[in-house]
């Protein structure tokens, strides 16, 4: 049992490298950049299909980084615990 918990504690401690998380942000600047380029051809600016675009680029990007540690941010894991912690009740 003990070997699951620590097997469990070092996933959670390995993450991607940087390079992912600076290609996820150069992705969304990308896309966000030709979007603007495609909008600049309109002859009406569509502050609402700006505001929609940049809001779901920066929740996705934000959903992507928090899957990556899911202790600290939104989507938690603590309610999966419970089971650790009944196994190591049951070892005293």
């Amino acid at each position: 049992m003990l070997d699951i918990a620590n097997t469990r504690i070092m996933i959670t401690r390995v993450h991607p490298p940087g390079q992912i998380f600076f290609l996820l942000i150069g992705l969304g600047a990308l896309s966000s950049f030709l979007v603007g380029y495609g909008m600049a051809k309109r002859p009406k600016f569509s502050f609402v299909y700006t505001l929609c675009f940049v809001a779901i680029t920066a929740y996705t990007l934000y959903v992507i980084i928090d899957l990556e540690f899911p202790r600290i941010g939104m989507i938690r894991v603590d309610a999966f615990d419970h089971f650790l912690v009944e196994a190591r009740d049951g070892l005293k």
